[in-house]
């Protein structure tokens, strides 16, 4: 019995030692770089917020982030404006992850809401010393029609420079899910 398992802890020091050290390899990041290059982000880990069945008031506000991903709040050095957009070509990426074709009532599509019905600022400023700013996006949902599924697909559309559009969270989906009467 003793002999099997000093038999196994050879074999395994064997394997281990023969595995390529990865203590050579070039870094995924260098940190020295990171440290000047600071995110700009829309922080919502589902990238979507959702707003359903708003027929019984006239209006729905989305109140939401934009965050700069600094170390320290203290590390924003001056006010950064962040530019905000629609990207009307993300409504049919959207559907197309979700399956949204229209062959059942339940794969309804969404369309991209009228630009009437909604607004929202076309530059957001994060101030000096802070963080992340709020801003809000009112959707008059009385403009809207009963039983349509509506996405505002949001943007980070720029920032100055050194600072970076987030890769992963540079967008949010706002669907207005509205009900049929």
């Amino acid at each position: 019995m003793k002999t099997k398992h000093i038999t196994l802890f050879l074999f395994a020091m064997l394997g281990g030692l023969s595995i390529s050290s990865c203590l050579n390899d070039d870094f995924l990041l260098d940190w020295d770089k990171a440290k000047e290059t600071t995110i700009i982000e829309l922080p919502y880990r589902t990238h979507t917020l959702v707003a359903s069945n708003q027929l019984t008031t006239s209006n729905y506000t989305f109140n939401l982030l934009v965050n700069c991903c600094a170390v320290f709040a203290s590390d924003i050095k001056q006010d950064i404006p962040v530019g905000i957009a629609v990207d009307q070509n993300l409504v049919n990426k959207y559907n197309t992850e979700n399956g949204l074709d229209g062959t059942t009532a339940a794969r309804q599509p969404y369309i991209l809401m009228p630009a009437a019905a909604y607004a929202f600022p076309a530059t957001v400023t994060i101030k000096t010393g802070i963080r992340e700013s709020e801003f809000s996006v009112p959707v008059n949902t009385s403009m809207l029609t009963p039983g349509v599924k509506y996405l505002i697909p949001l943007v980070i559309s720029s920032a100055p420079a050194p600072y970076v559009i987030s890769g992963n969270f540079g967008m949010l989906y706002l669907r207005v899910d509205m009900r049929a009467l």
